[in-house]
């Protein structure tokens, strides 16, 4: 029986990397916003799209992935949303609803600089299980 040489840390490391993704993620928006302003009164919207944080920003970066070979180096895992029990044990009740009505009309603002769009409470979630299932 022929003795092989243990794979090199990189190597191992690589075969042994998850990227959690989900593609619901990368729907996430910011809404009607330019920068991190709502549009509307003296904000007008931005010719070329309005927020950095867009679903074509992480698109492309997944993309990159794909094209450089990164991807096929690692584990690409997908996760379950995370609970409504979860979610409680981080965020007041007030918060949750706050922001799930919002995200069911048409989305809003939940601080000085962080505007979304409608259905973002839904693409929150399952982020948040992407994150919960990355490190447990």
């Amino acid at each position: 029986m022929a003795l092989t040489a243990p794979a090199s840390f990189e190597e191992t490391a690589m075969r042994n990397t998850a990227f959690y993704m989900s593609e619901a993620c990368f729907w996430h928006t910011t809404g009607e916003a330019a920068l991190t302003a709502p549009v509307g009164g003296w904000i007008q919207p931005m010719a070329a799209g309005g927020h950095a944080e867009s679903p074509e920003s992480k698109r492309r970066m997944r993309n990159l992935m794909e094209v450089s070979g990164l991807m096929k180096q690692l584990d690409a895992r997908d996760a379950a949303p995370a609970s409504a029990t979860e979610l409680a044990a981080v965020h007041t009740a007030d918060y949750l609803a706050n922001f799930k009505a919002l995200s069911d009309e048409r989305g809003g603002m939940l601080g000085v600089s962080a505007p979304f769009g409608r259905g973002s409470f839904e693409i929150a979630c399952q982020a948040a299980g992407l994150a919960r299932d990355a490190v447990l």
